[in-house]
């Protein structure tokens, strides 16, 4: 993967630095790693801080690992990249999430927070993931540090972060725990914080690096290893995996439910109900609750076809039946006059259809504010500036677009909806909360089968 991976800090003396960093490099023309330039002659080696803080493997040293499934590709981890813009963009990210752009709860050695730095002079896209390792001897007691991950394209960053992580987490805590040891042994040797507290002194010792704060003297070779494992790994969890919703029995059943739009229209549905009828036929389609349609079976029918199109997958409807099905079987139904039904309750919305006008009966009641889905059908349905075709795409694009955030959800797991920084970049507001956990419940189950 072309990304580097970096580690900074927050310096008493220099302020917001990077001390560790490990790339990919790829040979071009068979050149030899070992000639990677490495010299310690620069105007850039000059500038480096020398503090013990400020330093990890030395200026002019490198870790090299090779790829065993690539000749041509290397891992290489140095004090700073060689190359000016990466640099320029690993220490502005290390300013920001360092200084300006840290949370509220990164106090805490057990919270960590993320820092996006976008569109930088270089073209890079980077992520920081900020922690806190304790320190006996440091202002507030603890060390804020860094890990970064940059990389120009900026949709495959966003794919391997859930990766990157899963993993830096780990690495993370064994580190805090490591450091929280040295800690506790520093402190039960005479190191008095109460006093120091009380005092109100700073410390006058100079900042101590990562290897003595965590007790490891091969704390690099260690970031090297995990590093290049990740910078390794990462493109392999990558694949193309379609939807859920779209797998191809569910395409099929879609494309038949498009089809039905041609012959039937929501404005003739509203032309039978009022407002607020057609919004709630509508709610109890898209939430679960049975909708039966009694009366001329033809007629019934149509109907019924013309809102299967507001299920979820995995939900049935029957056009025309000679008895009554449970909600648990049927989800739309048309039966005729003769046919015993239940006696009018919450659970089943019925609509006679009689020769001079429709009725409904249903004890349930629809939320004061109608979820997006509906009330964006009614909105189209209303403006007559829209014609029927245009109408039937219009009305084909919301049902998409909702059936899409559902499948999301359920891709993002059980969790995901009470997930409120989810709901909101998907536009999912309370009142579509009930809707939109019951279809992605119904994908789950199929899923499941």
């Amino acid at each position: 993967m072309n990304a580097i991976i970096g580690v900074g800090q927050f310096c008493e003396i220099h302020g917001p630095c990077l001390v560790f960093c490990t790339q990919t490099i790829v040979e071009i023309n068979n050149e030899p790693i070992d000639e990677f330039e490495l010299d310690d002659n620069t105007e850039h080696s000059r500038l480096l801080h020398t503090c013990e803080g400020c330093t990890s493997i030395g200026i002019g040293q490198a870790l090299i690992s090779k790829d065993h499934e690539s000749d041509q590709v290397s891992y290489i981890s140095t004090q700073t990249p060689r190359k000016k813009l990466l640099r320029q963009s690993l220490k502005q990210a290390c300013v920001r999430s360092l200084s300006c752009e840290i949370g509220g709860n990164s106090k805490s050695n057990d919270d960590c927070t993320m820092c996006y730095c976008d569109g930088d002079q270089g073209g890079h896209t980077v992520l920081c993931y900020t922690w806190r390792i304790p320190d006996a001897k440091a202002r507030g007691f603890d060390r804020c540090l860094i890990i970064v991950l940059l990389m120009k394209d900026r949709f495959m960053l966003m794919s391997v972060w859930p990766f990157f992580i899963k993993h830096i987490e780990e690495l993370v805590k064994q580190l805090q725990a490591k450091a929280k040891e040295v800690c506790e042994i520093e402190q039960s040797n005479g190191n008095n914080k109460g006093a120091r507290i009380q005092s109100g002194c700073a410390p006058s010792c100079a900042p101590r690096s990562l290897a003595y704060l965590t007790g490891l003297p091969t704390i690099w070779n260690l970031l090297h290893t995990r590093f290049s494992w990740i910078l390794h790994s990462a493109p392999k969890i990558l694949r193309e995996v379609p939807p859920p919703r779209y797998s191809s029995s569910l395409i099929d059943s879609q494309a038949n439910r498009n089809s039905i739009l041609k012959d039937t229209s929501f404005r003739d549905l509203h032309s039978k109900l009022s407002d607020d009828n057609f919004i709630a036929v509508c709610h109890c389609v898209t939430t679960g609750i049975q909708v039966v349609f009694r009366g001329d079976e033809s007629e019934g029918a149509q109907y019924i076809q013309l809102l299967s199109v507001l299920l979820p997958p995995g939900k049935c409807f029957t056009t025309y039946s000679s008895t009554y099905l449970l909600p648990s079987e049927c989800s739309l139904l048309a039966v005729g006059f003769g046919i015993a039904l239940p006696k009018t309750c919450a659970d089943v919305f019925r609509i006679d259809m009689l020769k001079t006008e429709w009725v409904v009966r249903w004890d349930g009641c629809v939320p004061e504010k109608a979820n997006k889905l509906c009330s964006s059908i009614l909105k189209a349905v209303l403006n007559e500036k829209i014609n029927s075709a245009t109408l039937r795409a219009h009305i084909q694009s919301i049902i998409l677009k909702w059936q899409n955030t559902a499948g999301t959800l359920n891709m993002a797991g059980s969790s995901s909806i009470n997930n409120k920084t989810l709901l909101r970049t998907l536009g999912v507001g309370d009142e579509d909360l009930h809707f939109v956990s019951y279809w992605a419940t119904c994908l789950q189950k199929i899923n499941n089968r």
